[in-house]
């Protein structure tokens, strides 16, 4: 994988915009991911940490959390807080799957309301300083593409009542945010989440059922592994800060770069 400056990617950019700018408006996207290219860090695992060390894991999320410990042979014994610590650690161990532990993050606020939750993850971006994580080489791709009038979306596998607020100050609205997303019911979250989920190919999918399967992705930009398929989707891939295993797997996507500033 071939490092590139950020100003020769630009310049790529330009040069593959200028054929469509006659075109129908918007016809090109930009796609990011979230945790690890927008920003370093993740939002979701802040939240996660923060959240079961609260002490408020209500009953329709600990019965969801039996059920899944109980699928993935994880004993289920203690607080409700313990357990879906053990199920995360059970996931750090390989012993459960990583979109497994994407929807246990989104729902395991299931029997609190939207606005509860929202209240919470505010304190928590408080917390985190997110304003201060954010990744200069990718930002100064997103501001290029807000400076074309780029229709640009954010495909992550961390909640979307985190990514929404963590992405608002960055001009992206909650409709271009393609992010798990907690079932709610009468406003309370349930210990279920939308399908697809945007993981792996899930990306792909999630982003293709929001903008249909005609628009072009002119670039996307992650950092680990996962993000393979949604870099697959895009004219230009770019890695932001490689993961180790995105590097190991990087000659499965034709043309990719990585971001340097």
């Amino acid at each position: 994988m071939q490092t590139e400056p950020v100003e020769t990617l630009l310049s790529r950019l330009d040069a593959a915009h200028a054929p469509t700018r006659r075109s129908t408006a918007h016809a090109s996207i930009l796609a990011f991911d979230a945790d690890g290219t927008l920003w370093t860090g993740d939002v979701a695992e802040d939240f996660f940490h923060v959240f079961s060390a609260h002490g408020d894991i209500r009953p329709p999320a600990h019965r969801g959390a039996i059920d899944l410990a109980t699928s993935f042979g994880v004993e289920t014994d203690g607080t409700p807080d313990e357990l879906v610590r053990r199920l995360f650690r059970a996931y750090i161990d390989d012993r459960v799957p990583e979109h497994k532990i994407c929807e246990l993050i989104s729902w395991c606020a299931a029997g609190w309301t939207r606005s509860e939750l929202a209240s919470f993850e505010r304190g928590v971006l408080e917390k985190t300083r997110m304003e201060s994580r954010l990744q200069d080489e990718t930002m100064r791709a997103l501001a290029w593409g807000k400076e074309r009038g780029i229709e640009i979306f954010v495909v992550s596998a961390s909640p979307h009542f985190c990514a929404a607020p963590a992405l608002a100050p960055l001009g992206i609205d909650a409709d271009h945010i393609v992010a798990v997303t907690p079932v709610y019911e009468n406003d309370i979250v349930q210990p279920r989440v939308v399908q697809p989920v945007p993981y792996g190919v899930g990306k792909v999918h999630a982003l293709r059922e929001r903008v249909g399967s005609d628009r072009v992705v002119l670039a996307a930009f992650g950092d680990n592994v996962f993000d393979i398929p949604l870099l697959q989707e895009a004219q230009i891939p770019v890695a932001v800060r490689p993961k180790p295993k995105l590097r190991a797997r990087a000659s499965e996507v034709d043309g990719i770069v990585e971001l340097i500033s």
